[in-house]
């Protein structure tokens, strides 16, 4: 397993991490009502096969060898995007599992889980942690279970763990963040720029932000 700072390096490598240098715009998150001086746009990590190969292989799938018991599903959770469906889908592969989804915002699970069955979570970044309750609670309701840890590329929350799960994350942290109401970037006249749709205005690549 590396480093945060060797995944931190390969994101710059290919243009997909941004940190706020003290000027210009800041990253206004689309899922959730959250600003922040440090971004990943996980949909272009999602556009190297390789890249994600190697997150999945070296990094969330050690975590289960030593499990007990066949994972049956890896699971992403809506809102998800490129990323999280990119690393469930090679997650699922080398588990020798099933893909599937939970819309959280109807408690619907597009999986055909059955009783006792074992899925994995899977997430492109966590804020708060509330959208991956909703998916645990999800699968319960299925009474399946889960088995830890959540995977996902960043955690913004700060926490070690959702309801005694554990969350493995490339990239932890700290990071500055702020309710979009009470942001001091905009209050300092910084403009918010939604992560993925204005990625190259955020970037400061004014030729083709288009």
């Amino acid at each position: 397993m590396r480093g945060e700072n060797y995944w931190l390096e390969k994101f710059r490598n290919i243009e997909a991490l941004w940190e706020y240098n003290g000027e210009g715009p800041h990253a206004q998150h689309e899922n959730e009502p959250v600003h922040t001086a440090f971004c990943l746009n996980t949909d272009l990590v999602a556009g190297y096969p390789e890249l994600i190969h190697d997150i999945c292989l070296n990094e969330f799938f050690p975590e289960f060898i030593r499990e007990r018991g066949k994972i049956n599903w890896v699971l992403t959770y809506i809102p998800s995007i490129a990323g999280a469906r990119a690393m469930a889908a090679k997650l699922a592969r080398l588990l020798q599992a099933q893909v599937g989804h939970i819309d959280v915002r109807s408690m619907t699970v597009y999986a055909e889980l059955r009783k006792n069955e074992r899925a994995v979570l899977v997430a492109d970044e966590i804020f708060s942690g509330t959208l991956a309750e909703v998916a645990m609670e999800a699968v319960q309701e299925k009474q399946a279970k889960i088995a830890g840890p959540l995977c996902t590329l960043t955690n913004f929350s700060g926490l070690k763990e959702i309801n005694k799960l554990p969350i493995k994350s490339l990239i932890e942290g700290p990071f500055q963040r702020w309710p979009a109401k009470s942001c001091p970037l905009c209050q300092k006249g910084s403009i918010p720029l939604p992560v993925r749709r204005a990625w190259y205005g955020l970037m400061r690549r004014p030729e083709t932000a288009g």
